[in-house]
């Protein structure tokens, strides 16, 4: 609303339309979430003029949410440095704050290896199961994240002096390489801020309207493509009510009663960590497993870290293994692996297979 005034009410229409993106995406409490918070903030504070050194923190700030997308968002303020290179230099001072209070915390933690080996190391491996001409030019939604960036591209050539395009254009790199939906959609919502600043629009209020339309639109929606179903208020052990369909319900029911009885047991899947949180569990190293999140040669480090487990039931969700997709990020070898080496001792559904290690 900083930014778009009234005009930021259809924002709710676009995450209601779930085709060909899925906007709602955008909003999934992660980091890249967290980035487009960051640059919000950051279109904002370039709208107002706000103080340097303060753009400076929130710059540094991106850099450690996402590093390839802030050392981006940073190389957009050398725009002012054959105009004002003083505004560069307090940007510098004040991107410094942050590098410093991190650092300070890595050396007393003695993380600043794992910080380098997860956040930049472990690129290799996350790029390397993700590359090819082949894997890129075969995915719809590289074709959809392209037009943007051609249209994109075409608006800083007419327009080079806003530097909004600029910061849009630098967050373009949070698709690549995976270019799959996900990545893409936080792309597309960005990008939308094109649209929405440029919509000429003067009715006051719309919000009401908006609204409506949204809700209806989005009941429609839930009832006809989830077979005529809509979610329901359930409670599992660990948490209050919440809101989701029976199938989701009874697939994390079935592995929170597992994990109650027994103790000694690691899930592979991609959805690890939201099946703990439902099971009131620590997270392990085991579960995001997904390329490029075990730092280099993060592969041999997972499945290194079996030799310390004995007597441990893993649960296998061979749904996602068999799963066929171009463009993933669930390391399928460490998968394999158990598959290879350990006893398949039962199945809690067609989806789990449980493997015993001794």
């Amino acid at each position: 609303f900083k930014l778009f005034d009234n005009k930021a009410w259809f924002f709710l229409i676009v995450f209601v339309f779930p085709i060909p993106i899925p906007y709602i995406t955008a909003l999934f409490q992660g980091y890249n979430f967290l980035l487009i918070l960051e640059l919000v903030i950051l279109l904002w504070l370039e709208k107002e003029k706000k103080n340097d050194y303060l753009i400076g923190v929130i710059l540094g700030l991106c850099v450690f949410t996402k590093q390839t997308v802030g050392v981006a968002f940073c190389l957009v303020s050398l725009f002012y440095l054959f105009k004002d290179y003083k505004k560069v230099v307090r940007r510098f001072l004040g991107f410094l704050i942050p590098c410093f209070v991190f650092l300070f915390y890595f050396l007393i933690t003695g993380t600043l290896y794992s910080f380098f080996d997860m956040c930049l190391f472990g690129m290799f491996d996350f790029t390397s199961g993700n590359s090819g001409v082949y894997k890129i030019i075969s995915d719809f939604y590289f074709w959809v994240f392209l037009l943007q960036f051609g249209y994109l591209i075409f608006r800083i050539i007419k327009n080079h002096r806003d530097i909004r395009n600029y910061y849009i254009l630098a967050f373009s790199l949070v698709s690549i390489p995976l270019f799959d939906y996900n990545h893409v959609a936080y792309f597309s919502f960005v990008f939308l801020f094109l649209f929405i600043d440029a919509f000429n629009f003067r009715r006051k209020s719309i919000r009401f309207n908006i609204c409506l339309f949204s809700c209806l639109f989005s009941v429609v929606w839930c009832y006809f493509v989830n077979g005529k179903t809509f979610p329901n208020l359930v409670k599992l052990d660990n948490f209050g009510y919440i809101v989701m369909y029976d199938n989701n319900y009874k697939e994390i029911k079935m592995l929170v009663d597992y994990f109650d009885k027994h103790d000694n047991t690691i899930i592979l899947s991609e959805n690890s960590y939201v099946v703990k949180v439902a099971a009131d569990r620590d997270i392990d190293y085991f579960d995001l497993l997904n390329k490029g999140n075990h730092g280099y040669n993060g592969t041999e480090k997972v499945i290194k870290k079996f030799d310390e487990y004995d007597d441990t039931f893993i649960i296998l969700n061979i749904e996602a293994y068999n799963k066929y997709n171009l463009r993933q990020q669930i390391n399928k070898e460490v998968m394999k692996y158990v598959m290879d080496n350990y006893e398949k001792v039962g199945e809690l559904d067609e989806r789990y297979y449980i493997y015993y290690k001794e």
